[in-house]
């Protein structure tokens, strides 16, 4: 989800300049009247928002300077402007964006913290924590303390870095992150017993998540217990199966128990995995340190794809989207990552968008069909199919589709 989300969303509700955690200012607290919004710059930042949900960048920062005409002194605008140069990696014009968003609002939430975000992505975390500090003194909350353990645990300051995750545990016990993050500083730190704590209450937040199966199988593992450690380590590596640690630790625990035959189908696995790990990490590098190279965002984005962290491909569609706006082709790769994380509605919208370019290609209406299917929209979707046949009349695909419509979800 963008983060600007949550603060449009509370501008309608609160009715108030302020788009923070529940237009909680100080001097709003204390009695001053508030702020309001012109309805014209209102519904330019909405719309804003949804050209930025839809990787449309460049539309998103003109349809700010609009709003800026109509109220120049909002804050909000600023922030806005700061978090769209962050998605296309503009960071210095973000710093100067956020800068200029508290220059209007001292007290406006989140501006230090994206800051604080930007220094630690250019690998600065003593000038992070600087900002972070900052935001602490206004508005401390248990994601917050989450980034600066992250960095302090990074940097080796243990201390500083349980302090920080006991802040934001004591504000959010159920912050799971904070818990999971926690419990890898307890490992570190050779304290398997505390770190399991943390790691499976983790975990008992979000049973769901592979990755916190995975992290609590490897801390059992590591420290002998190598019968329950498979146990978590199988639900990881079943769920991740491009997941190379996953893979390879519950390789080496069959070992342990003896269990060669599958542990070789595992280890082999991991193998395939690291791979793919490897040409990612790769793609990762070359894109920051050139990230106009559109053809590297693309690759970045089908790897990304490939491996399920659907949310780091859709990122790296949306910026190969902002360096070529016109291409189709990023649009039906992005419009599949929406399908693929259930996301329908946008994945409309988006092969609508490739059709009023060019109607004639069969896997957009073929998708089409299906993003339908996933809504029960099943007029819209035998449409869609019959469209592609009648394109192309030997599509078995859009005949399998239409002879179990709207049984079928993704491709």
């Amino acid at each position: 989800m963008s983060p600007w989300k949550p603060y449009l969303s509370t501008i309608l509700v609160c009715a108030c300049v302020h788009l923070g955690m529940g237009c909680s200012r100080d001097d709003v607290q204390q009695g001053e009247p508030l702020r309001t919004i012109d309805p014209r710059a209102r519904s330019l930042l909405l719309e804003g928002e949804e050209a930025y949900q839809r990787g449309g960048y460049e539309w998103a920062l003109i349809l700010a300077d609009s709003a800026a005409r109509f109220q120049p002194d909002l804050a909000e605008i600023y922030f806005f402007r700061g978090t769209v140069f962050m998605a296309l990696h503009r960071f210095d014009a973000a710093l100067h964006s956020f800068q200029e968003a508290i220059d209007r609002d001292a007290f406006l939430e989140g501006a230090w913290m994206r800051m604080g975000d930007i220094e630690s992505e250019l690998g600065r975390p003593g000038e992070a924590i600087q900002f972070y500090r900052r935001e602490e003194a206004l508005h401390p909350h248990s994601g917050l303390y989450e980034k600066m353990g992250r960095i302090y645990a990074q940097a080796g300051m243990a201390d500083s870095a349980r302090l920080a995750y006991e802040n934001a545990i004591a504000l959010d016990s159920a912050n799971a992150p904070v818990h999971l993050l926690y419990g890898q500083l307890w490992e570190q730190l050779g304290d398997y017993a505390a770190a399991l704590v943390h790691s499976r209450k983790a975990l008992a937040l979000r049973p769901d998540v592979p990755n916190y199966q995975f992290i609590v199988g490897s801390q059992l593992f590591r420290s002998g217990n190598i019968e329950e450690a498979q146990l978590y380590l199988q639900r990881a590596a079943d769920a991740l199966p491009l997941h190379y640690p996953a893979q390879y630790n519950l390789g080496q625990a069959l070992i342990r128990l003896g269990r060669e035959g599958e542990a070789n189908f595992y280890l082999a696995r991991a193998d395939s995995a690291r791979l793919l790990m490897n040409s990612i990490t790769r793609l990762e590098r070359s894109v920051a340190l050139n990230p106009s190279q559109f053809g590297n965002w693309i690759h970045l984005g089908d790897l990304y794809h490939k491996a399920e962290r659907y949310e780091q491909a859709a990122e790296a569609f949306r910026m190969a989207a902002a360096l070529e706006p016109r291409n189709t082709d990023v649009r039906i790769r992005l419009a599949k990552v929406m399908m693929a994380t259930g996301n329908a509605v946008e994945a409309i919208k988006l092969f609508q968008s490739v059709l009023g370019v060019d109607d004639t290609v069969v896997d957009v209406w073929l998708n089409l069909g299906l993003a339908y299917a996933v809504l029960g929209i099943c007029e819209e979707a035998r449409y869609a199919w019959e469209t592609a046949i009648g394109l192309k009349p030997d599509s078995d695909p859009a005949k399998d589709y239409l002879s179990g419509l709207c049984q079928y979800t993704t491709q």
